[in-house]
């Protein structure tokens, strides 16, 4: 398995009045995951799935990629939100079968410790690792089981590089 995860664009500042939740993208944040989309097409990436928080910002980023790359609507899940469980990340990986390639679209620092956590084989030592908006990283997964899985980190594409590439 392969799991591609990148994180969400440059968002609108938070304010008290829509909340968290409803932050969408600004347009710089849109026209860097336009490009980074095209990137990823470039490099030929495809998914069988690409699951997305359901924050909106997530979900606007899940929706360029996709559109971007010709591939078939995010689905949402709730265990990619910012204090999402990794167990139950773990679950619903684990039911897409060893032979997936999946693109899962988020935030920090959850998607660092995911990184961390596998990398490390659930060790909790952390890693120190934070990815930028809208980096991308790449685990090959050796071990999948229903609530852990371990492997290795084996690409990691800063914004900077990504956007050089479309």
């Amino acid at each position: 398995m392969y799991v591609y995860i990148l994180r969400h664009g440059k968002a609108q500042d938070h304010n008290h009045t829509t909340g968290d939740f409803k932050r969408n993208l600004t347009v710089a944040g849109s026209a860097e995951v336009e490009q980074i989309g095209t990137s990823m097409k470039n490099l030929g990436l495809s998914f069988d799935t690409i699951a997305t928080s359901p924050l909106n910002r997530a979900k606007q980023t899940a929706q360029i990629v996709a559109k971007r790359i010709g591939a078939a609507k995010p689905v949402e899940w709730d265990e990619l939100k910012p204090e999402a469980d990794l167990a139950s990340l773990y679950g619903k990986l684990y039911a897409l079968g060893v032979g997936s390639r999946v693109l899962l679209v988020g935030h920090e620092p959850h998607l660092s410790c995911l990184i961390a956590d596998v990398m490390t084989g659930g060790q909790d030592v952390g890693c120190g690792l934070v990815l930028r908006k809208p980096g991308l990283a790449r685990l090959a997964i050796s071990t999948l089981m229903p609530d852990q899985l371990s492997g290795n980190l084996d690409l990691l594409l800063t914004p900077k590089i990504l956007r050089r590439l479309s």
